[in-house]
């Protein structure tokens, strides 16, 4: 493809293609090679050094918004993985203090939980940001009464889409003495 026809496409999707510091050269190289958009987006989501890319998400998003879906499930594809049941729209998550339901984005039925640890490569662009919570809580298998499926310490940023939850480890850092996550 030339870069006439990537001048053509939105200014977003235009920043984060040509973004050297994330990815940049790679799409840039990609590009060229491929023929259509169809093969630009099949060609960036073969590669590993951009699949996580914002750039492959605005490209996605931009040229064939119907992949989305299998686009996240990529995303998740090496974290732990498990499932959860909902009959309020989430996943349960606490400990003997609190509980609170995050929203999976598509209601009842199953919801896929996804625990990626601080160093993985995952766009968050992908997913609907919903909080940060810090501390030692546990994942419930349903949202209403469940056991408990998984114990989580630490850090960790949550995001949510289309019946999918993202844990993503963040690393803490000592700072004045004090560890913050």
């Amino acid at each position: 493809m030339t870069k006439k026809e990537l001048k053509k496409i939105g200014t977003f999707t235009y920043q984060c293609l040509t973004n050297q510091l994330h990815g940049g050269e790679i799409f840039a190289r990609i590009w060229k090679k491929a023929k259509t958009k169809k093969e630009f987006l099949d060609m960036i989501l073969d590669d590993p050094q951009v699949r996580g890319e914002q750039g492959t998400y605005a490209a996605i998003k931009e040229f064939n918004i119907e992949r989305m879906e299998g686009y996240r499930k990529l995303l998740i594809a090496d974290a732990d993985r498990f499932t959860t049941l909902s009959d309020a729209g989430g996943v349960r998550i606490g400990n003997v203090d609190y509980s609170f339901l995050i929203p999976n984005g598509i209601g009842d039925g199953e919801t896929t939980v996804a625990i990626m640890d601080d160093n993985c490569h995952f766009c968050e662009s992908a997913f609907q940001y919903f909080t940060l919570i810090r501390g030692e809580f546990f994942v419930y298998s349903h949202d209403g009464v469940g056991e408990a499926v998984k114990k989580l310490e630490g850090g960790f940023m949550v995001f949510y889409s289309d019946g999918i939850i993202v844990f993503k480890k963040i690393p803490s850092r000592r700072i004045c003495g004090h560890w913050i996550v």
